[in-house]
C-alpha cells in the first residue's frame, strides 16, 4: 500500500504522532509539508501555503498542487493528518482528488456554520477520524457516518522514577500535594483561571507550571501568584521528554482548566492516564465526557473559579485510584491498538 501523508507541521505531538503511524507494516509512504524536514528521511514534498493560519486563495494553491503530487506519486489513498486548517473552506476543491481520502480531526467545535462545513468534508472524503467519543456522537448526529474514532493514545515510553528523590531535587516536602500544569501557557487551555483558583486553595501543595509561554507570560503569572509565589514551581520553556516524564511522575493531581472553547482531544490527558494520576478538568466537552465517564478524577464547572478552588480542595484531601473502568481506558489510549486501528482502517478501505 502506497500513502501520501500531509501535514502543517512536524514539530512535537505532530512529529510523534506521524513517527507511529508510519511504522505500519506494509506501508510505502511519503509526506507534504510547508518545508523540507531533514529530521524525516522519507521522500518530501513541498506545498510552501500548507498552513494551519493559509489564506482562501493559499487553500485553493494547496489543494491544486496536492491533487498535482497526486498524479505523479500515484499513492492509494492520501491521509491528511491535521484536517483542523479545512474548516474555513468548507470542503471546496476537495472532490478534485480522485483518490480515497482520510483527515484526522483534532479539534471541533460545534456551531450552525461548523457543522455545515463538517457534512460539506465530509461528502468529499472516505472518512474521517477523531480522537474522542464525545465528537464521535456529534458527528453521528449530524448524520454523518463514515467518521471512526480512534482515542488520542499515549506514544511516548513511560518511565519509572524514585518519586521522593524527585521531590528532592524540586524541592517539595513529603507532605505536599503536586499539583501539574502542562503545555504551552495559550489562553485556551486557562492557566489564569488555574492561578486564580489556587489563591484561595488552604491545603498545602506545590504546583509546577511546565511548558512553553505564548499567550499568558511569566509577568502574568508572577503576578497571579503573588501571594503564594512559594508553592510555584515554574519550568517557562520547551519541555522535552525526560522532563516532561519526572513532571508527570511526580505529580499527584494533572489540572486541565481549559477553557469551552478547547473542543478537543489533550496531550496531558493522555499522559496523565498512563501514569494513573488523577486528573481535574472541565465539566464540558471532549475533556469532561472523558474523565466522567472513564472515571479518571473530578470536573468543575467550566471557567468557574469558585468550582474549581472547591474541586482542587476535594481533590488534594483524599485517595484516589483507578478503578476497572480507568484501566480499560488506559488500555485503549496504548500505541498497539492505535496503530491496529489505523491499519485496520487502511485494509478496510483498500478492500473497499
Amino acid at each position: 500500500m502506497k500513502i501520501l501523508y500531509v501535514d502543517f507541521n512536524t514539530v512535537g505531538h505532530h512529529s510523534v504522532y506521524f513517527n507511529e503511524i508510519r511504522k505500519i507494516d506494509g506501508i510505502e509512504s511519503s509526506i507534504v509539508l510547508p518545508e523540507n524536514n531533514e529530521q524525516i528521511t522519507l521522500k518530501q514534498y513541498k506545498i510552501e501555503t500548507l498552513s494551519r493560519n493559509m489564506s482562501f486563495v493559499g487553500y485553493l494553491k494547496f489543494i491544486s498542487k496536492l491533487n498535482e503530487l497526486v498524479k505523479i506519486e500515484k499513492p492509494d489513498l492520501v491521509h491528511i493528518l491535521s484536517g483542523d486548517m479545512l474548516y474555513r473552506f468548507f470542503g471546496v476543491g476537495l472532490n478534485i482528488i480522485k483518490i480515497p481520502l482520510i483527515v484526522t480531526f483534532h479539534h471541533c467545535n460545534f456551531s450552525l456554520l461548523k457543522n455545515i462545513s463538517y457534512k460539506m468534508i465530509f461528502s468529499h472524503i472516505a472518512y474521517g477520524v477523531v480522537h474522542t467519543n464525545y465528537i464521535l456522537k456529534h458527528m453521528k448526529g449530524l448524520y454523518i457516518s463514515n467518521v471512526v474514532h480512534i482515542e488520542y493514545p499515549y506514544l511516548e515510553d513511560k518511565k519509572e522514577y524514585d518519586v521522593e528523590e524527585l521531590k528532592l531535587k524540586l524541592g517539595i516536602k513529603n507532605n505536599e500535594k503536586v499539583l501539574l500544569s502542562f503545555g504551552e501557557t495559550r489562553y485556551d487551555k486557562g492557566l489564569d483561571i488555574l492561578l486564580k483558583a489556587l489563591a484561595n486553595v488552604k491545603r498545602q501543595f506545590k504546583l509546577i507550571i511546565a511548558g512553553k509561554p505564548t499567550d499568558i507570560s511569566e509577568k502574568d503569572i508572577n503576578l497571579l501568584t503573588n501571594d503564594y509565589q512559594q508553592c510555584i514551581i515554574k519550568k517557562l520553556s520547551y519541555i522535552d521528554d525526560d522532563l516532561m516524564n519526572e513532571f508527570f511522575s511526580v505529580s499527584d493531581v494533572v489540572i486541565l482548566p481549559y477553557r469551552k472553547r478547547f473542543a478537543g482531544a489533550s496531550g496531558p490527558l493522555t499522559t496523565a492516564v498512563a501514569y494513573n494520576k488523577v486528573i481535574i478538568g472541565p465539566d464540558v466537552n471532549s475533556i469532561g465526557d472523558t474523565i466522567k465517564n472513564n472515571h479518571l478524577g473530578y470536573v468543575f464547572k467550566c471557567e468557574n473559579i469558585e468550582s474549581l478552588q472547591n474541586v482542587i480542595e476535594n481533590a488534594i484531601s483524599k485517595d484516589f485510584a483507578y478503578d476497572i473502568k480507568a484501566n480499560e481506558y488506559q488500555k485503549n489510549i496504548s500505541k498497539e491498538i492505535f496503530i491496529r486501528k489505523y491499519r485496520d482502517l487502511y485494509m478496510d478501505l483498500m478492500k473497499g
